[in-house]
């Protein structure tokens, strides 16, 4: 979801499990969002299907491929920059990635064939030989489109890789060689690939660095509660770090985890607190509107400086959620 490919891409289709979230490979070292889905899962729950191609925006590039959704096992998308910096986009990360942005998909699919069939559509071979450590360095053939300059090749162990720009290519190359570094996990992606990993029903989940455009779309949330008592964690919003949120379940009402990274344990410990009041009061209170239920049933705890949170919701709800980030 992000603008045209003069905005480039990297796409890699892995024939590995989905245990590739906990190795970080090839993440690159300044992703500031990633998220990961299981597409051929979310493909059979008609309610969910739009949130993955409206929010995660993964249509386009399974068009690329000539690949259906329900034939991608699990994907992982990085990017550069945090959930919502993207103009082209209100909820999600937009409809094309970044210039730096990966996604990663694994599935029931031949990635040599989508290789050859690109030769045929004209695509031109390459080589890229990495940096030499020692004596030895590592060689790469590659596929470059002759119209827009996208690039695909097959790295080892049969993945699949399709770039939109040469320097996204590389990296990804330099990374699997062990030239680059790749990203440094910090602890809430740890939490969500760790559960993405173990719980087969976890269907998506997101990690992002806390950008200002994602704060000011949490305070516009929180502000139109309306409830007296979230007043105070407005004033701890810009204290946020990192946050993330996963989705579970097969059908209503979805289990979503959210977790936010403070920048002390003190602020966590307010944020906690306040949200546990303020799932109190709303409770005496019954009021119609999603919001409001959505706060009556947050189970809320706190470890040392991370707040996370636990709520059982409809698609309604969901939709409520996101169209208050806007």
């Amino acid at each position: 979801m992000l603008q045209g490919f003069e905005r480039a891409v990297l796409i890699s289709a892995l024939t590995v499990s989905s245990a590739l979230a906990q190795d970080l490979l090839p993440i690159p070292q300044d992703a500031e969002t990633v998220i990961l889905a299981r597409p051929s899962l979310i493909d059979q729950d008609p309610q969910l299907r739009p949130l993955l191609t409206d929010f995660v925006g993964i249509d386009y590039y399974l068009g690329l491929l000539k690949l259906e959704m329900d034939q991608v096992n699990a994907a992982m998308i990085t990017l550069p920059q945090p959930v919502g910096t993207n103009a082209d986009s209100s909820n999600g990360i937009g409809q094309h990635l970044t210039e730096r942005g990966t996604l990663i998909i694994s599935g029931d699919f031949n990635l040599k064939a989508e290789y050859r069939a690109l030769k045929k559509r004209g695509w031109r071979e390459k080589e890229y030989t990495g940096k030499k450590v020692l004596w030895w360095s590592e060689s790469h053939s590659y596929v470059v489109s002759p119209k827009i300059g996208e690039c695909a090749a097959i790295l080892p162990d049969d993945r699949f890789l399709v770039a939109g720009s040469k320097d996204a290519l590389i990296a990804v190359f330099d990374i699997i060689d062990g030239t680059r570094p790749a990203l440094t996990p910090k602890v809430i992606y740890r939490d969500l690939a760790s559960s993405f990993d173990q719980d087969t029903l976890t269907l998506l989940a997101a990690y992002s660095t806390a950008g200002e455009e994602m704060k000011r779309a949490i305070k516009s949330a929180i502000a139109s509660t309306q409830v007296p008592a979230m007043e105070k964690v407005l004033e701890y919003v810009d204290r946020i770090q990192e946050l993330g949120f996963s989705l579970s379940g097969r059908g209503e009402p979805y289990l979503v985890n959210a977790s936010f990274a403070m920048d002390s344990e003190n602020s966590a410990i307010l944020v906690s607190n306040v949200l546990q009041i303020a799932g109190g009061l709303v409770g005496l209170f019954p009021d119609e509107r999603p919001i409001y239920k959505i706060l009556s049933t947050l189970n809320t705890s706190r470890d040392e400086r991370v707040v996370r949170i636990r709520a059982h919701l409809s698609r309604a709800e969901i939709d409520e959620f996101l169209e208050r980030r806007q």
